[in-house]
């Protein structure tokens, strides 16, 4: 059905929708398979099979050459035969290791040490008048201090005890065949055994976070990527960095109000020595016959990264020229002014003012139909 409306600045709006509910069947388009989408014109219909969309003129347009080089930087340096994760991983919120397994009967006895602090209890501070605050960060300080002497008591028996080194080399064995592991044993793996084997363990199980302020997928991340590094496996290094820095996670639930506390982790990446402003910006851009594990970066995250970068005056005239490179395809150039906007968003606030003036001069010289969405959008 064919209606049209005018939004608050009286700009008037085609849209084409199924029929309101109450008035008869719902109109319906029936696809015989997905090659039914590979048109420039007519009826295209979503992968869910819920929407449908109309499209007349649609027209290829081939990446200049310059453009062409940033997405194949992203699959020379990101290899799209890698996957983080190995086949048979599955995710879980919490994950702890099997209560009947080797894994198990090795932390109980590595936890053991005498002097461990008691956590706070609430209730009497709370009856006491007592700050839980002050007595949490006492706790915590008391346990680290705990904690060090444990592991150095650990590594002297680990040292000594043939028999605890088969067990946990045990434990290893039966944790990959069972997909039995969690980041306990992943540490003890590491320290007392070998980097690679905690690696994989790593690679066997997906963290899916509680909610939005669940740190656990970040940090299971940050663990691969660093065991990556250390053991030189740079094609898992690289896409599991990214992936925090793009927040690629599962959470059963998400808020934006958790955002502030995520770096974007540009810096060490610029770090490397390698050319990582060209690696996000190859990323974001977006094209049609690459291999179907490229990595693709989020406009949001990507943007909010490049806010951290060395040469922000080299970084925002990039993304100045490409947004106004008549070269450059007009669905291209859109993401990349979403992608400038997120940047300017995510300076520091006396900043940003000079930032979204030089996107409003950008944005003023697109072309008038690529404006008008813009406009929409905003």
């Amino acid at each position: 059905m064919k209606t049209s409306y005018k939004n608050y600045e009286n700009v008037k709006y085609i849209q084409y929708t199924g029929l309101p509910q109450g008035w008869g069947s719902e109109p319906s388009i029936e696809v015989k398979d997905k090659r039914s989408n590979d048109k420039t014109s007519g009826w295209i219909v979503d992968d869910e099979g819920t929407s449908a969309f109309y499209i007349n003129k649609l027209t290829k347009q081939e990446l200049p050459v310059a453009y062409a080089r940033l997405v194949q930087y992203v699959d020379c340096m990101i290899d799209t035969t890698a996957q983080i994760y190995f086949p048979q991983a599955e995710g879980r919120v919490y994950q702890q290791v099997e209560a009947s397994s080797k894994a198990h009967q090795f932390i109980e006895w590595a936890n053991k040490y005498p002097g461990r602090p008691e956590y706070p209890d609430y209730d009497k501070l709370e009856k006491l008048d007592l700050n839980f605050d002050s007595a949490y960060d006492v706790f915590y300080g008391q346990r680290r201090i705990w904690d060090s002497l444990r592991i150095l008591h650990l590594d002297e028996q680990m040292r000594k005890s043939n028999y605890r080194k088969s067990l946990l080399i045990e434990a290893v064995d039966e944790s990959l065949t069972d997909g039995n592991s969690d980041a306990t044993l992943e540490f003890y793996v590491a320290r007392y055994v070998s980097k690679e084997d905690a690696l994989k363990l790593m690679r066997s199980r997906k963290v899916i976070g509680n909610c939005s302020q669940d740190q656990s997928p970040r940090y299971h991340a940050m663990n691969i990527c660093k065991l990556a590094a250390e053991t030189t496996q740079w094609d898992i290094f690289l896409r599991s960095h990214l992936d925090i820095m793009n927040d690629r996670f599962e959470r059963q639930s998400d808020g934006s109000y958790a955002w502030g506390r995520r770096k974007t982790y540009l810096k060490e990446l610029e770090a490397l020595d390698i050319e990582a402003i060209d690696l996000l910006l190859g990323t974001s851009l977006r094209v049609e016959n690459v291999s179907e594990n490229h990595y693709w970066g989020s406009i949001s995250r990507v943007g909010r990264a490049l806010s951290d970068a060395a040469d922000k005056p080299a970084v925002e005239k990039r993304m100045l020229d490409m947004i106004g490179d008549e070269k450059l395809d007009p669905y291209n150039r859109l993401l990349v002014a979403y992608l400038f906007s997120n940047y300017a968003y995510s300076q520091e606030e006396n900043l940003q003012p000079a930032a979204l003036e030089k996107l409003d001069v950008a944005v003023n010289n697109l072309p008038e139909f690529i404006g008008e969405v813009w406009k929409k959008e905003k």
